[in-house]
């Protein structure tokens, strides 16, 4: 099949030489996985939901004790699309995190394959060829990519959906409206973010068309109904409320503004100093500018980068390179957009940069499992001991700084009381028996405000476990 397909192809030696590529990337990003899982906890609610599907369980029901005063924390479920090809590998390897871990390998790798598709359509081979080998070394990618998350799954379907929107904007059958509204939900059903794709479509097609066609009212219609199907069946939670949003609105945007900027610079140029950003930044914003002057035209991924930078920017989190994944390459495709218009007469020069950032990239790589075992911490010795002499518990709930992963390992009820709550030891019980939670667990490592609470009311509490790493509290008056 992958023969006939590659048969078809205009210029069949580059497809063959692209899979080639992809397909050592896929090798050598795979040897670098690592067995274990570090603390970012957002693993353990993926697993727990994989592992009720795989063993035809409740969905929903994932030991997670959702906070309403903490909604950033964590949303009650995570969409299905991801917990979905999990389960297909638990149900196969049980709790084999490399294997796990490989789901988001392929994903990726399937994204950069559709990445070179997408800068082959606007440079020359070697160059977009170059971009694919630059992004299957960058560390920013990697470190995620040893961690068990939707980015990846979500990067795939929503770079197929921008690639099916280009190929049919000019003329969409009624089959190709219901494969975008598919596409549009398995980008939104793998990451939530995914939903500026509908306002994208949208402002793009009326651009486009200069009216409402019964195409877009089939693409958008059936989309909001599969997105609303799948809130609707499987109880999801919002993640955040609006209130989160306006609670200090612009001095959000100016944090995130700085904030992502040097994550852009960073992750491409492998540093964030200011005058670097803000040079970086210069030929993104150039490119973009020289881009609408010379085409004349507002193209689809303009308006999809700015629905979703729109959206980080507003949005009151932050996660390292994670949340911006979808607009680095992009702001790499205006900053070489600008250069090209630079340096016209010698195209020579792009390719021979995008090599020295490669070679760039080769230290760190030969570093990334290092630093990736390194911070196993949620799999630890200590962490497994602690998770053995919870699951003897068979009620009561558990405060922990990252609920999930107890509730997972440990087969517990396990939530988090919001910083604010923790401040007294009043709001601190009135929250505890609001949550049902009577057991408080302490990382050594990282203490929380609890641990203040603790010391000066030792009367209150009762310790009755410690090992190298952990403390657990239980309340008196909860027996």
């Amino acid at each position: 099949m992958l023969k006939k397909l590659i048969n078809k192809m205009p210029n069949q030696r580059e497809a063959w030489f692209v899979i080639t590529i992809l397909l050592l990337l896929f090798l050598l990003l795979s040897l670098l996985l690592t067995d274990g899982h570090g603390w970012g906890d957002d693993f353990a609610l993926y697993l727990k939901q994989a592992k009720n599907i795989a063993e035809n369980h409740d969905y929903s029901d994932t030991g997670y004790i959702y906070n309403v005063r903490e909604p950033l924390y964590s949303p009650k479920l995570y969409p299905p699309i991801y917990p979905l090809f999990l389960a297909l590998i638990y149900k196969l390897f049980g709790l084999d995190f490399i294997k796990l871990k490989t789901v988001s390998v392929l994903f990726y790798v399937l994204y950069l394959g559709l990445l070179f598709i997408f800068f082959r359509k606007r440079f020359s081979f070697s160059i977009s060829i170059l971009v694919v080998i630059l992004f299957g070394f960058n560390p920013e990618f990697f470190t995620e990519l040893d961690q068990i998350l939707s980015d990846f799954a979500a990067l795939f379907f929503t770079m197929l959906a921008i690639l099916a929107i280009e190929k049919f904007s000019q003329k969409t059958t009624v089959f190709q409206s219901i494969l975008l509204a598919i596409l549009f939900w398995l980008s939104y059903a793998s990451r939530s973010a995914g939903i500026v794709l509908i306002p994208s479509f949208i402002l793009y097609h009326l651009i486009l068309n200069r009216k409402i066609t019964i195409e877009l009212m089939l693409t958008i219609g059936f989309a909001v109904i599969l997105m609303t199907m799948q809130k609707l069946l499987l109880h999801e939670g919002a993640y955040f409320n609006f209130r989160l949003i306006f609670k200090d609105f612009f001095g959000t945007i100016f944090f995130n503004i700085g904030y992502y900027s040097k994550i852009l610079a960073k992750s491409i140029l492998r540093t964030d100093v200011l005058p670097i950003v803000l040079i970086f930044v210069f030929f993104v914003i150039g490119g973009i500018v020289l881009t609408l002057y010379s085409t004349k035209k507002i193209d689809f991924i303009f308006i999809f980068s700015f629905f979703f930078l729109g959206l980080l920017l507003i949005f009151p989190s932050i996660q390292g390179p994670r949340y911006i994944f979808p607009l680095i390459p992009i702001s790499l495709m205006y900053g070489l957009f600008f250069l090209q218009k630079v340096i016209k007469n010698d195209q020579r020069i792009i390719p021979a940069l995008l090599f020295l950032l490669i070679i760039g990239n080769v230290p760190e790589y030969g570093q990334m499992k290092k630093k990736a075992v390194e911070i196993q911490e949620a799999t630890s010795p200590a962490a497994m001991s602690l998770y053995e002499f919870i699951d003897q518990f068979d009620e009561g709930g558990f405060y922990f700084r990252k609920p999930r992963a107890l509730a997972f390992f440990a087969n517990v009820h396990a939530g988090v009381i919001a910083n604010d709550d923790l401040n007294q030891l009043e709001t601190t019980i009135s929250e505890a028996d609001r949550l049902d939670i009577q057991y408080f667990v302490e990382d050594k490592k990282h203490l929380s405000r609890f641990k203040t609470i603790q010391e000066l009311n030792q009367d209150k509490f009762l310790q009755i476990f410690e090992n190298e790493g952990f403390f657990i509290y239980q309340l008196k008056d909860s027996n």
